[in-house]
């Protein structure tokens, strides 16, 4: 079987990345937006799968109780996602990704979250215009009007998503190809206590939002936390 180039691949990530970006406004729900599953995605398309997960589990660890849920506003975990694995992707093109640069690569992604949080508050800004449309066409009854406002906001979401894909991964690319590997080893090293802060960070998030058992933080942190510990196992670095 022919091997796709990486300019394929990268186009192929975007456009999969717009139908992944609907799936956090309840077009398909299918969870495939949270960072875990788009780092899967992302591994496999770059054969990099243990890499691209260790970042994805520990957005994950961070994110897990943050949920796009009626007017709530989370930090956008699927495009801090798309960067960190494909940032993580490219520099390991470019040499060995120690356990450091994963932490490093993690903690760039927070910020490209909360970044990506204040894009998702502007289009929800424009669908809002759209949903006045769709509400007036209810009240007149006005069945096609209704569809209409329908499509245009799961083509909107759809475009905003495919043009933050196409920003948060030719970041990715220039980070992980260009950047991340003119950073000397002595300034990268300190990040591997992220390893420790990010999932402690997600562990009373999770006891912050939890409403039902406190147990489930435990659940959530064991389970994450035994995932991470395999991926580092992969990868040698015991």
């Amino acid at each position: 079987m022919m091997e796709l180039s990486l300019t394929t691949k990268v186009a192929a990530l975007i456009l999969l990345s717009g139908l992944i970006y609907l799936d956090r406004v309840a077009v398909v729900q299918m969870m495939i937006h949270r960072p875990i599953a788009v780092a899967v995605i992302t591994g496999a398309l770059f054969n990099r799968l243990p890499e691209c997960t260790a970042v994805g589990v520990l957005l994950e660890m961070l994110w897990v109780s943050r949920l796009p849920v009626g007017a709530s506003v989370p930090p956008d975990d699927t495009g801090a996602a798309l960067f960190g694995t494909v940032a993580i992707a490219y520099l390991s093109f470019v040499r060995e990704v120690g356990f450091a640069d994963i932490a490093l690569v993690g903690s760039v992604s927070v910020f490209i979250g909360e970044i990506g949080r204040e894009m998702d508050i502007l289009v929800r800004r424009l669908n809002g215009k759209i949903s006045r449309y769709a509400i007036a066409g209810v009240e007149l009854g006005d069945l096609g009007t209704v569809s209409s406002c329908l499509y245009a906001s799961i083509v909107l979401w759809f475009v905003a998503g495919v043009i933050l894909s196409f920003s948060w991964i030719v970041l990715g690319i220039v980070a992980g190809k260009f950047l991340i590997p003119g950073i000397p080893g002595t300034i990268i090293a300190p990040f591997q206590v992220m390893f420790l802060i990010i999932p402690a960070t997600g562990a009373v998030s999770v006891y912050q939002h939890c409403r039902v058992s406190k147990k489930s933080a435990v659940f959530h942190m064991s389970l994450a936390s035994g995932a991470i510990v395999f991926m580092i196992i992969e990868m040698g670095v015991f």
